[in-house]
């Protein structure tokens, strides 16, 4: 007899074997070391900016394009890709691994502060 003849007739075995190897591989995944599961950090970065009331096309010629401009100049980023909605902006800034996008963060933040985009997003 051949394996597909056997699971066709046999069909409440081979149910209770795919079950018991299922359940076997649920059972040794929650008691997975952590060693085996490392922490990851993707090296990306969301800018949120709420315009309360103003139109997607205000949106992004105000606040949108202005930080594009601005989060693309600085070394190691790999994309940046943007969402302009009624109220929000979204920046979405992808980095080459080994990134340190907490230093990034921080000198973007003096960047802004400092003056490089105002309230109404121009550069100054």
């Amino acid at each position: 007899m051949s394996l597909t003849t056997i699971s066709v007739s046999r069909r409440v075995t081979t149910l209770m074997f795919f079950l018991g190897v299922a359940l076997l591989g649920v059972i040794t995944f929650t008691q997975i070391g952590v060693d085996f599961l490392p922490t990851i950090k993707i090296p990306e970065l969301l800018i949120e900016t709420d315009l309360g009331g103003a139109p997607p096309e205000e949106i992004e010629k105000t606040v949108t394009r202005p930080i594009e401009q601005v989060v693309s100049t600085v070394n190691g980023v790999k994309s940046v890709t943007s969402v302009s909605q009624d109220r929000i902006s979204l920046v979405m800034i992808g980095f080459c691994w080994g990134t340190n996008v907490g230093v990034l963060v921080t000198t973007q933040k003096k960047e802004t502060k400092s003056g490089t985009i105002n309230r109404g997003g121009e550069k100054q």
